[in-house]
């Protein structure tokens, strides 16, 4: 009994100590091969959600672009409660000279000079104004690392939010426009200015009684704003943007805002109301003649959006797509770098103030 008890053990124990080492090579194949079927499927997810992340912020920056431009290019020419147009106003003519107000101007300047475009009281009929595919990377004295070959869209009108002109403190810089609207007011009827001793105009509530002390205007800032292509979204990253230089409260351009990275080119064609009607009769985008901007009633705003990084070798991605901006065709690669994808974006903008 006990020797075959001893066997039985020792026969029992043999038969559980483990796996071959043929078994053992079959597991760890078998593992490899889960494993790197899982790694496959973690890279491949990877990569489609990197590129579903590259096309969301190209869509999000395209729309947002365009959002922001065509928001700000509807208050086009809103001054306020001026009710007279500058372009009709006998203090303001338009130059013979054909070039457009310098849009950097900062200079406040006089009513009855309209034959002088550097300043910006006489620069206001000038509501919009572009520039057609610059071929500079500069614009006067305030913008630079403009990409060539772009437009640059100026617009001036003033900020929504009135201001108390009473409150103004003594050494204001900020340039604000008062429109009067009180009846007994001797004309234009409207000053540019930053002394708060200039803004004299009364509102609504006045009477004709010199003795009578009523209540001014309000004033409200304003506004040139200048949007436009840069080659960098930071110095030297090569990231085109589409930036904003806009008039500041002290009186400069220093103040620069990047808007929307990878927007590469921006591209507008005007609407000009040539018979007062409010409809616009043609389009133009180069060779709008200086006298036709104050009669833009409209716009046509083009943008050509790109993913920020270029698209990975492993896509095998190469763009060869033709893209149509109004008048301008762009065309990969012989045009742009075939590397990034690409999305047009176009809107027409009507100006509710013209």
């Amino acid at each position: 009994m006990n020797s075959l008890s001893c066997t039985s053990d020792w026969r029992a124990a043999r038969a559980q100590r483990g796996m071959t080492l043929i078994e053992l090579m079959v597991s760890l194949a078998l593992g490899l091969i889960l494993l790197l079927g899982m790694t496959s499927l973690f890279v491949n997810q990877s990569r489609s959600q990197a590129n579903l992340d590259r096309i969301a912020r190209l869509t999000e920056n395209g729309r947002y672009a365009l959002q922001v431009i065509a928001d700000d290019l509807q208050m086009a020419g809103y001054y306020g409660n001026l009710s007279a147009d500058p372009t009709t106003s006998t203090d303001w003519t338009i130059p013979a000279d054909p070039d457009l107000p310098d849009p950097c101007a900062t200079a406040v300047g006089a009513l009855g000079d309209g034959t002088l475009l550097d300043d910006l009281v006489n620069a206001m009929p000038f509501h919009v104004q572009g520039y057609d595919n610059l071929a500079a990377t500069t614009l006067s004295d305030c913008v630079d690392d403009i990409v060539p070959g772009t437009d640059v869209l100026v617009i001036r009108r003033v900020n929504t939010n009135p201001v108390n002109a009473a409150t103004l403190a003594a050494g204001n810089t900020t340039r604000y426009l008062q429109s009067t609207t009180c009846q007994f007011d001797p004309g234009p009827g409207y000053v540019l200015d930053t002394v708060p001793a200039s803004f004299t105009y009364r509102d609504i509530n006045c009477d004709n009684d010199p003795a009578t002390v009523d209540p001014l205007a309000d004033v409200n800032r304003f506004l040139v704003r200048i949007y436009y292509i840069a080659a960098n979204y930071r110095d030297g990253d090569g990231v085109p943007t589409l930036k904003r230089a806009e008039l500041n409260a002290l009186g400069n351009f220093d103040t620069v805002v990047s808007l929307a990275e990878g927007i590469e080119n921006l591209q507008v064609q005007y609407g000009v109301d040539n018979n007062a009607d409010g409809v616009p009769d043609t389009f133009c985008s180069a060779g709008c003649a200086t006298a036709n901007w104050p009669n833009i009633v409209s716009a046509r705003v083009h943008l050509l959006a790109r993913t920020v990084e270029p698209v990975p070798s492993y896509e095998n991605f190469a763009d060869n797509k033709t893209y149509t901006l109004g008048d301008k065709v762009l065309t990969a690669p012989a045009d742009l770098d075939p590397d990034f994808k690409r999305r047009v974006y176009s809107e027409y903008v009507g100006l509710m103030n013209r």
